[in-house]
């Protein structure tokens, strides 16, 4: 059975079990999700976008949503390897675990609780957010997560609320026995002047196959402001595809940073509309890489309108056989005068053997902008790791310490300091797993 016809029937069998099983606007986006996916099926290499990221493997695995969950564990993992001041929610393998989530205390107004739930007591809202950035035809995840999406985070933000204390929305990968697959589904809206920080962190517990696939769409109104930091963290053998898509209205701020650590294979999407004036996003990334593992960030920055500013910069740290992506466009329609769009990639090898794909794009069709986009790929600097061992520190050391710099460029652009101390341990942990198998 080939991987579309495994999922349609997955679906059959699952369809009157999912959330909003008995919505009909939800059950109609399912099912055109589900034809979707029949009709175009997944991507391969042969799409453009997916040129340098071959899903093909993932594919013959007959992943299956979970089912039985191990929630005392999965709460000792929360606290252990979370954020210690955050409001959160908790889901294994997909599935909710109110008991290990911490939602007491937010702010008047604030909106933090599970799709399924939002279903039921916001179900106009859920509506009009579901599938607004992100609708089956994008690819055949996209299209995968709209139909088997289990649960996921619906987050709202009233006008003129700041929110001090980020909100994580954890996804455990537990150690099953058999594959099984998580599609998340998370809605972010922050309305007019107001202020918060989402983190998605993705966990792995063992080393067990699995997939993860989520969708996040996030809205952010006339000059409100959105931190969103991913990091992905799950074992050597599993598979994660995640999309994020934002829309920005006038004077808007969105800040993203994603961290990528584990996986066989990894691929986050990330795009931003800029739709209002004065709009800006600012795109961070670092992922390091060993073994055979593909790492793969795909951005898109859409300049609809005049006088908006973008910044991406993104570093890859790669050692063994593994691969890096980088595939990044930003599109400067022909009304946007005044933009001013910066794009990087740079990326360190730690082997012969490691590969990167960088392709940096910029489209532009208007006169009167400031733009700029390149990428470098290179290996530790030989004249830096003399002067460091010249002053006593041994090779290894070295290495990390060059290393470390490299990447803390990213890191350091995250503002919240707990935040910033947990993407720093992660990064910091894979690139002393990555130079254990040397540098040549």
């Amino acid at each position: 059975m080939n991987a579309v016809a495994h999922y349609t029937s997955a679906f059959a069998g699952s369809e009157n079990g999912l959330p909003g099983s008995a919505v009909p606007w939800l059950v109609d986006k399912r099912r055109a999700a589900m034809a979707a996916l029949a009709s175009t099926g997944f991507p391969t290499t042969r799409d453009e976008a997916w040129r340098y990221t071959d899903v093909a493997q993932l594919l013959t695995v007959p992943f299956s949503p979970a089912t039985s969950l191990a929630t005392a564990r999965a709460a000792s993992l929360a606290e252990s390897g979370g954020l210690t001041d955050a409001y959160r929610l908790v889901f294994v393998d997909g599935v909710y675990i109110a008991e290990a989530s911490r939602l007491a205390g937010l702010p008047d107004g604030v909106v933090v609780t599970n799709l399924a739930s939002a279903l039921g007591s916001h179900s106009d809202r859920v509506r009009m957010a579901f599938g607004k950035l992100v609708d089956a035809s994008r690819h055949g995840f996209a299209a995968l997560n709209t139909a088997m999406a289990s649960d996921g985070a619906f987050i709202a933000v009233p006008r003129g609320v700041r929110v001090e204390k980020p909100i994580e929305i954890l996804s455990i990968a537990s150690n099953q026995v058999q594959p099984v697959s998580t599609n998340l589904r998370n809605l972010v809206r922050v309305e007019a002047n107001a202020e918060a920080t989402v983190v998605e962190h993705y966990l792995g517990d063992g080393n067990a196959v699995s997939l993860t696939n989520s969708v996040t769409e996030a809205s952010l109104a006339e000059s409100a402001c959105l931190a969103h930091v991913k990091i992905q963290r799950e074992g050597q053998s599993a598979f994660h595809v995640a999309t994020i898509a934002c829309e920005q209205a006038r004077n808007s701020r969105f800040y993203s940073c994603s961290a990528a650590a584990g996986g066989a294979l990894a691929r986050t999407e990330i795009s931003s509309a800029l739709l209002g004036e004065g709009a800006d996003a600012q795109l961070f990334g670092a992922y390091v890489a060993r073994g055979r593992q593909l790492v793969d960030h795909t951005t898109f920055l859409d300049h609809a309108v005049p006088q908006c500013t973008s910044n991406e910069l993104y570093k890859g740290v790669l050692g063994d056989m593994s691969r890096g992506v980088f595939n990044g466009k930003v599109l400067v329609r022909k009304d946007a005068q005044k933009t001013a769009a910066f794009q990087s990639n740079r990326n360190v090898l730690l082997s012969d053997s490691a590969v990167v794909d960088t392709r940096p794009q910029l489209e532009i069709y208007a006169d009167d902008v400031k733009c700029s986009h390149g990428a470098t790929i290179g290996r530790l600097d030989d004249e830096a790791l003399f002067y460091l061992r010249a002053r006593g520190i041994e090779r290894a050391a070295a290495q990390r310490i060059l290393t470390q710099a490299f990447a803390g460029e990213v890191v350091h652009s995250i503002a919240h300091p707990a935040i910033r101390a947990l993407v720093a341990g992660v990064v910091d942990d894979a690139l002393n797993r990555a130079l254990a198998g040397g540098v040549s």
